[in-house]
């Protein structure tokens, strides 16, 4: 299991003082038929009480973006995610997925371990989606008030675990792709799998 720490949002959120944590685990390469993705992702984390702080980015070169609104499916297209469950000792998570149209699936399982997806617009999150000169990125911020709306008691503390993982997926571009911060060790293709998350903890 990889671990990730969360630091305290630097000034004026400088990016090169937050640890990068590298989506690097290619997944399902025999089952998707080809030796390696010419795909590199990284993922940073930062926090202060009113909120998570997330950056991810993707050297990517065929991108694909046809995905908007707020009922589509940023996985048919490049998309990066953060998924992390708010308990330690609960497989229940949310996940947020982006594409680079700030197309947006921002979803938890509830008390009946259902998946549910929340239709709000990106700006609920002040998501930020830009290209870059070898690929794209995502911006945004995870307030404590939302992950409490469905995950009573949650804030962020120092010494607070977290388990997460981040992914890169692409089920329609190009080349299909999984990639994971954390490796997935089972057959079938799926990120839905709480118990194959890395630990991220709040410094």
């Amino acid at each position: 299991m990889r671990n990730y720490t969360i630091v305290r949002k630097p000034e004026n959120l400088d990016w090169s003082k937050v640890p990068v944590a590298p989506i690097d685990h290619q997944l399902w390469l025999k089952q998707l038929d080809i030796e390696k993705v010419d795909i590199v992702c990284t993922a940073q984390v930062c926090y202060d009480e009113s909120a998570m702080y997330v950056r991810m980015t993707a050297k990517e070169q065929n991108i694909r973006a046809e995905e908007t609104g707020v009922t589509g499916m940023p996985c048919l297209d490049s998309c990066l995610e953060f998924f992390f469950r708010p308990f330690e000792d609960s497989l229940r998570y949310i996940n947020i997925e982006l594409n680079p149209n700030c197309c947006m699936w921002l979803g938890y399982i509830d008390e009946e371990d259902q998946l549910i997806r929340i239709e709000e617009p990106a700006s609920i999150l002040d998501a930020k989606a830009e290209r870059t000169p070898d690929g794209w990125e995502v911006t945004y911020q995870v307030p404590a008030a939302l992950i409490a709306k469905y995950f009573d008691g949650f804030k962020f503390e120092s010494g607070k675990k977290l388990p997460a993982n981040f992914y890169k997926c692409g089920d329609l571009t190009v080349q299909k792709h999984y990639i994971a911060w954390n490796e997935i060790r089972q057959d079938e293709p799926a990120f839905h799998v709480p118990e194959w998350f890395g630990m991220t903890e709040f410094a």
